[in-house]
């Protein structure tokens, strides 16, 4: 997944939270990533391929928060790590228990609490 640029950190982060949330609620995507979930769990093979899917956003949001640091635009003493564990939380929790909107209002307000 490439890193947006858009120029602001806010931004940023708002363009793949927002497309993060609303790719979810298109089939196929929803049903096939709930089941290389749930497989991952058993099968070895799966569930390197979901951890290499994993990293690779994390990375372009961990890239997205290191260029707001140089920036100036992080707030300080924020713990890149822990933000972008914070960015996929909130999704990944609503998306396995389908308990709660994931909508792209809800990506951007997520996107924005990242930054205080």
């Amino acid at each position: 997944m490439p890193a947006p640029d858009t120029g602001t950190l806010r931004g940023d982060l708002r363009a793949p939270a927002v497309a993060t949330f609303e790719a979810a609620q298109r089939p196929p995507a929803a049903p096939a990533l709930r089941t290389l979930v749930r497989e991952a769990a058993r099968d070895p093979h799966l569930a390197e391929l979901l951890r290499t899917f994993t990293e690779s956003r994390r990375a372009a949001v961990h890239e997205i928060l290191e260029r707001g640091r140089q920036r100036g635009e992080l707030p300080a003493g924020r713990d890149p790590g822990l933000l972008v564990d914070q960015f996929y939380g909130l999704f990944r929790y609503r998306f396995l228990l389908e308990h709660a909107p994931r909508d792209a209002d809800t990506a951007i307000r997520l996107a924005d609490s990242l930054l205080g």
